[in-house]
């Protein structure tokens, strides 16, 4: 008879506290990181998984252990350990995505409270459709 919710996987539970303490939509958080509002729904939803590259950027803005835990979680599973981020050693980041995820993170601190300016400053392919 009841129907029970299909309950949200902690990566999403964290990327959505990440979104709702800057008080950003999915449309603008996804803005300020290039991507999507889907791609963000689908990250909040479990329905889609983010790429390594990906997971470093939401790091960056994870405040809180409760936050870092299920994307660190999530790194290992592609291999990458706290300690190899701690040391930088990470190899299969490319320079790019290091610097989009810094100034995504910066754009996010800006943004709290403030409104959006429409459209993105990174590349235009990095909307976040391919690297699902």
């Amino acid at each position: 008879m009841f129907r029970t919710r299909k309950r949200r996987p902690a990566l999403g539970v964290a990327l959505r506290k990440i979104r709702q303490r800057g008080n950003l939509s999915q449309q603008e958080l996804g803005e300020s990181l290039c991507w999507s509002r889907i791609v963000i729904a689908q990250y909040e939803s479990g329905s889609a998984r983010p790429s390594a590259e990906r997971l470093i950027a939401l790091l960056r803005l994870a405040a809180t252990d409760d936050e870092r835990r299920p994307i660190l979680k999530e790194l290992e599973a592609y291999g990458v350990l706290a300690s190899d981020l701690r040391r930088n050693s990470i190899s299969s980041i490319s320079a790019e995505a290091e610097e989009n995820a810094i100034s995504g993170a910066d754009r996010i601190s800006d943004m709290a409270g403030t409104a959006v300016t429409p459209g993105c400053a990174c590349p235009a392919d990095n909307t976040g459709g391919a690297s699902l």
